[in-house]
């Protein structure tokens, strides 16, 4: 109960609040932040993706959902809405775009899976047929393989 009422009190105030004495503090926003202090890949993106859902502002959410052809539209919003100079960060924008590409290649891929695993087996569709053929064929190598060893 006592962690409840923090989280809510932590996100729904002091975050926002600390956020900004630390932006004062180094001129940076949290995005900023992230992007140099975390090398690229999946420590980098979870983190830009978690300061853009927790963000209160509906450009860095929308952000989110954005397609793969307007990232760089996306990009210079943020930049536009964060009061960015990428003169005094010129890795920003590039930084941000990998981020972006991979949290939205990484939604469509899930997406896709989830449409494949929700599709019902059907022995009318030859397709499916070929896909429970080939893999019967890669189970046998797999149990081959393991009574060989």
């Amino acid at each position: 109960m006592l962690g409840c009422i923090w989280q809510y009190v932590y996100t729904s105030f002091l975050r926002y609040w600390l956020k900004w004495l630390i932006r004062q503090a180094t001129g940076t926003c949290e995005l900023q932040r992230i992007c140099s202090g975390y090398k690229p890949g999946a420590t980098r993106t979870t983190k830009a993706e978690y300061s853009l859902q927790s963000s209160k502002n509906k450009v860095l959410r929308g952000a989110l959902e954005t397609s793969k052809d307007n990232l760089e539209q996306c990009v210079d919003h943020i930049i536009k809405e964060k009061n960015i100079k990428p003169q005094k960060d010129p890795l920003f924008k590039g930084s941000v775009h990998i981020c972006l590409l991979q949290i939205t290649g990484y939604s469509s891929l899930y997406s896709s899976v989830e449409d494949l695993r929700k599709e019902v087996f059907s022995s009318n569709n030859p397709e499916h047929e070929a896909m429970l053929l080939k893999g019967r064929a890669l189970w046998f190598c797999v149990v081959m393989h393991n009574i060989s060893t």
